[in-house]
């Protein structure tokens, strides 16, 4: 009864983590737009098959760490795990540092993007005659220029058809972030 008990627990935790990364995605999708979910598919994928093969190299790297005159894999796998939960920690582990850097990298094209909407000779007329009168109006004529381009970008965004996709292509993105999120989870289970 316990282990049944605990694996009701951990298929609940599981897809309730799912559900929340999930959703997440979409609503990233549909705040995001097309153009910035293209790009987070398209360095997640790079970063999927990159941890593929940096895997195994880390992961004999470290089970080959020397503790007590013993290999740190001699002393864990027979005892506690078996190969496949540690490279399956190490892949996820691996992935969500890639994850956090793709996300880091989305947030700089969202910012490139919203400049590069920018009339160059119009903005910089403004902060030349701006700069001309007092530094307190150059800060608010950048400001007001921030928000004027800030806001045409969300216009260009909130298209239909550009949220419409960046949905689905977040919902995908989500999905290979929640499968591989929870893949130690099964290890964790039967080891449990």
């Amino acid at each position: 009864i316990k282990n049944m008990v605990g694996n009701i627990i951990v298929a609940v935790l599981c897809n309730l983590v799912a559900a929340m990364i999930l959703v997440s995605g979409i609503f990233s999708g549909i705040k995001s737009g097309w153009k910035v979910s293209l790009v987070k598919l398209f360095l997640t994928a790079g970063s999927l098959v990159g941890v593929y093969f940096l895997t195994p190299t880390l992961s004999d790297k470290l089970l080959g760490i020397a503790v007590e005159g013993r290999t740190l894999g001699s002393i864990i796998i027979p005892n506690y795990l078996s190969l496949g939960s540690v490279n399956s920690v190490i892949f996820t582990a691996l992935f969500l540092a890639f994850y956090a850097f793709i996300l880091f990298v989305c947030k700089i094209v969202k910012v490139c993007m919203i400049k590069a909407l920018k009339n160059k000779k119009e903005n910089k007329a403004k902060m030349l005659r701006a700069k001309s009168i007092n530094p307190r109006a150059e800060r608010m004529a950048r400001r007001a220029a921030k928000k004027q381009l800030e806001a045409q970008y969300q216009q260009m965004k909130n298209r239909f058809w550009s949220r419409f996709f960046g949905c689905l292509i977040s919902i995908i993105v989500a999905a290979a972030v929640g499968v591989i999120t929870l893949m130690p989870f099964g290890y964790i289970a039967n080891i449990m």
